[in-house]
């Protein structure tokens, strides 16, 4: 059994995410996600809000798919 549409559709929001994360070096905000979709990013803020509940949960999950842990910044 392969994997149907909706993992591929989840993979391809965390794989983004992903791709964010490490362009900033951190675990990004709902800022930094609107941020860079104003400068192309294909997803919004709430994009990952309506899919995963949270920003937080998306990058819960991110870290967990892709098996990548940084700390958070702390300033």
């Amino acid at each position: 059994m392969g994997a149907g549409p909706e993992r591929h559709h989840r993979i391809d929001l965390l794989n983004d995410l992903k791709n964010l994360y490490d362009l900033i070096g951190r675990r990004p905000k709902s800022s930094d996600i609107d941020f860079f979709h104003e400068k192309g990013l294909c997803v919004t803020s709430q994009r990952y809000r309506d899919r995963f509940g949270s920003i937080k949960n998306a990058v819960d999950e991110m870290e967990k798919e892709f098996g990548c842990k940084k700390q958070e910044q702390l300033f």
